[in-house]
């Protein structure tokens, strides 16, 4: 292990910061090597939560595999830190891909938001949705700075002191010229437990 290791990166910026879960996990493996599991009950999450912020920080090199053992009869595979300290570089500061950067941070919510669906017992997901408007930039920016800031604000006034972290993912950002969009954007994220019965499909003439 290194004495110090220096962030010059925004995906090892994002998955440093990303999450505090993933903090936690990192001031963890600084002192000490762990499994996912063991990591799980320190950090009182489920290992499937904690084995992907696990992935995350391995895929951005800030914590390697150092062993690999049997424990009851499984194999489990044991980390470090790659530093006893991290330094932030100034070069993130002066990054010029800071979009790229609030982008890949939500972008980290949202698949936390589909593990949990994935693995909770309960509707995990109350909302989705995705719109296209056709705008100049000036009207893009004054809805941002507009409707979706109040948005924002309005879903801080149901904080409370207590219950589950619910997610608020918002982000608008214009896409390349030419992509066509579906005539119900949402009509993508339906899911099939929504509808009441079966699924009928049509039968095309013949």
């Amino acid at each position: 292990m290194s004495p110090t290791h220096e962030i010059k990166t925004a995906q090892e910026f994002m998955a440093a910061i990303g999450d505090p879960r993933r903090m936690r996990i990192l001031e963890i493996l600084t002192q000490q090597q762990a499994s996912a599991t063991e990591m799980a009950k320190m950090i009182e999450e489920s290992p499937q939560t904690t084995q992907y912020h696990v992935k995350v920080l391995e895929k951005a090199g800030l914590i390697e595999l150092v062993e690999t053992r049997e424990v009851r009869g499984a194999l489990e595979k044991f980390y470090r830190a790659v530093a006893e300290q991290f330094i932030l570089s100034e070069k993130i500061g002066e990054a010029p891909d800071m979009d790229t950067m609030a982008l890949d941070w939500a972008g980290e919510w949202l698949r936390l938001g589909r593990l949990e669906a994935e693995i909770s017992d309960e509707r995990a997901v109350l909302n989705v949705n995705a719109q296209g408007i056709r705008c100049d930039t000036d009207t893009a920016r004054e809805f941002a700075n507009g409707p979706l800031t109040e948005v924002n604000k309005s879903y801080r006034d149901y904080n409370r002191s207590e219950g589950d972290i619910y997610m608020l993912v918002t982000a608008l950002f214009r896409i390349p010229r030419g992509t066509t969009m579906p005539e119900k954007p949402e009509a993508l994220f339906t899911s099939a437990r929504d509808f009441p019965g079966e699924i009928e499909f049509a039968q095309g003439e013949e």
